[in-house]
């Protein structure tokens, strides 16, 4: 102790990398040698060699908010990570597919998921979070069927779809009223169809068929009573 310390790169002693007690690593991710050598009153000792590793920090990947339909089928989560997230990850709460985190919207619930990769060694943990939402698509309801006297009042094509449809939706083609009321003087039988949903959520839609009296024989859910 108390002479010069040589720090060098190479074990041929060839390529200098300083003069002192302490060593600056170079930072490269790895497992790296260094030699050093201790001259003291004009003496060289052999080389020592010191093995340096550096350990990377943990890459999460970065977080977001994702909204997904209910019925959208299952999302592997770890692919709504941005950046270059590492592979070696686990989810909390816990989710099947290992770093992968498979979502399935009919079992599992809206919230935030966190992504933690350990670390190594003196590096910490880190993680990134995403928040899942999960929308219900509205529903169309099922095709129905209207019919109306060519003399008679307006008709709400709504009240003509079965099922429990959502309201909000359109109608197409499109009606006189510029909503989905029918006016019998100004719009044309056939085929209307009522279509809802849209972002995260597939279109639904379903079918009205509208008659006059002159073109069908039988009742419908507007026809006017024997007198």
């Amino acid at each position: 102790s108390g002479g010069t310390y040589t720090w060098y790169s190479d074990p041929a002693l060839t390529i200098v990398l300083g003069n002192s007690n302490t060593l600056t690593p170079s930072g490269s991710i790895g497992v790296t040698n260094y030699y050093v050598t201790e001259t003291a009153g004009g003496c060289s000792s052999i080389a020592d060699t010191v093995v340096i590793t550096v350990n990377g920090l943990p890459n999460p990947g970065n977080g977001s908010n994702i909204n997904l339909c209910v019925n959208s089928g299952i999302v592997n989560l770890f692919d709504s990570l941005s950046g270059s997230p590492d592979g070696t990850g686990v989810w909390s709460p816990s989710l099947p597919g290992g770093s992968q985190g498979i979502f399935d919207p009919t079992v599992d619930t809206s919230g935030e998921y966190v992504y933690l990769v350990g670390g190594i060694g003196s590096c910490p943990s880190d993680s990134s979070t995403l928040t899942v939402s999960l929308t219900s698509p509205p529903s169309a309801g099922s095709d129905g069927a209207m019919s109306y006297c060519l003399n008679g009042s307006t008709i709400d094509l709504f009240s003509g779809l079965d099922g429990s449809p959502s309201s909000g939706g359109s109608w197409s083609p499109l009606l006189s009223s510029g909503t989905g009321v029918f006016n019998p003087q100004m719009d044309a039988v056939g085929t209307y169809s009522y279509s809802l949903g849209g972002g995260v959520c597939p279109v639904e839609s379903a079918n009205v068929v509208v008659s006059n009296y002159d073109q069908i024989e039988g009742s419908s859910k507007t026809k006017p009573q024997d007198e």
